[in-house]
């Protein structure tokens, strides 16, 4: 009689253990699956990150380069007293910055407008100075931002200037 205990108490702890053993094994299982369609996700994100990155990068180009890259080239435009080239090319470079601006739907980086005043000063063109720095103003402002408030000092200043102009002619 205790032989048949034994061996019946022996059969439940081997199914005991062969039951917890496929258990684990499934919830194993499951995590790893889990964890695969995690990794996929994260790739697919990744993948759709980089192809967003890729599309603003393509839409922030000017003739094959990020808008970015044309720093040094105004510069020495600048330097070498070339004002009328140096003013188109930051003009060109406008609709870069302003169509990532757009797609990153934050103010645009104020350099190039900074460069855009600063030039229409030095050729005492007061009405195109205005006009660039209303058009950062407005872009900021539509992203609910004040803007850099050099460019907005700067602003009140050359709206000052273009008045007391327009009242001398």
């Amino acid at each position: 009689m205790i032989t048949f205990f034994v061996i019946v108490i022996a059969a439940f702890i081997l199914i005991v253990i062969v039951v917890s053993r496929t258990q684990s094994h499934n919830e194993r299982q499951k995590r790893k699956e889990l964890s695969g369609n995690s990794r996929t996700k994260r790739f697919a994100k990744l993948s759709e990150w980089e192809s967003e990155r890729a599309r603003i990068r393509s839409a922030s180009s000017f003739k094959g380069k990020h808008y970015s890259d044309y720093v040094e080239e105004v510069k020495e435009l600048k330097r070498r007293g070339e004002n009328d080239k140096a003013i188109q090319l930051l003009l060109d470079l406008l609709d870069p910055v302003e169509n990532e601006s757009s797609m990153r739907r934050q103010p645009p980086a104020p350099g190039y407008y900074e460069e855009l005043a600063i030039l229409y000063r030095k050729e005492k063109d007061n009405a195109s100075e205005v006009k660039i720095l209303e058009r950062y103003a407005k872009l900021s402002q539509k992203y609910g931002w004040e803007g850099k408030s050099k460019l907005l000092e700067r602003l009140a200043k050359a709206q000052a200037l273009a008045n007391r102009s327009a009242s001398n002619t």
